[in-house]
Order: structure tokens, then C-alpha cells, then sequence
């Protein structure tokens, strides 16, 4: 759990890192880092109420061996429950090109929702290769 905040970005990039940071991932590595970068900061500016000391929630999950290929998801949980909206970026716009680069590097994203809960999971799958 993340404080809600800019800052907050740049901890969860090293967490997923160093969580993953065994070799079996590979040069998909660097794909879930930035993934998870562009997630938390989308949470952080667009999954906030405005209450004091929300947070975001950054959770990920290795499937590893069985039927299912090997990946890593990366949730990310934010208060609002408004789906992210991907945005047409001009060539001059410094920001709204996220969600385009999440959704080309993964191999599935997502939303999720759970009753009785506020706010939403926004979630990306990557194959190991």
C-alpha cells in the first residue's frame, strides 16, 4: 500500500523490481517495471478522491510452471470507480500516452471491480518469453 502522491510512482518501480529481480523474467523485466509505473502514476492522478492520506495498492502475482503460461500481473487498486479512459495524445502533449504503451507491452489488461468495495483494479498480464 502507496501513498497516494507522486512519489509514490517511483517506490513501486523499485519494489516490483527487486520482487522480481531473480533473471526468469527475463527482458520482460523492464516491460512490468514500466507498466507498473504507468499504473501507479494513472492511480495517483486519476484514482484519487482528494481525501487525505488515500492510497493505492500495487499487488503482483507469478504464475510459474502448470497449464497457464509463466507471466507476472501487476494490480494496481485506486478509490475511484471510473474506468480509465485512454486519451488521443498530440506529438506535443507531455502526458495521456500510458495506457496505449501498458496495452502494447502486456499481453492482456484489464478492470476489475469487487462488491462492496470502492474504486477499482486496473490490472496488466506479462508472458515470460
Amino acid at each position: 500500500m502507496l501513498t497516494s502522491c507522486t512519489g509514490s510512482v517511483g517506490t513501486a518501480r523499485s519494489w516490483v523490481r527487486d520482487l522480481l529481480r531473480s533473471g526468469w523474467l527475463g527482458e520482460q523485466l523492464d516491460d512490468v517495471v514500466l507498466i507498473t509505473s504507468e499504473l501507479v502514476s494513472n492511480a495517483v492522478q486519476h484514482g484519487s478522491t482528494g481525501s487525505a492520506g488515500e492510497t493505492v495498492t500495487v499487488t503482483v502475482e507469478v504464475q510459474r510452471g502448470g497449464l497457464a503460461p509463466d507471466s507476472v500481473t501487476v494490480s494496481v487498486h485506486d478509490r475511484v470507480d471510473a474506468a480509465p479512459e485512454q486519451r488521443a495524445a498530440g506529438l506535443d502533449d507531455e502526458c495521456g500516452r500510458g495506457l496505449a504503451l501498458v496495452e502494447e507491452l502486456a499481453h492482456d489488461v484489464g478492470v476489475s471491480r469487487h462488491p462492496g468495495v470502492p474504486g477499482k483494479d486496473v490490472w496488466a498480464r506479462v508472458l515470460a518469453t
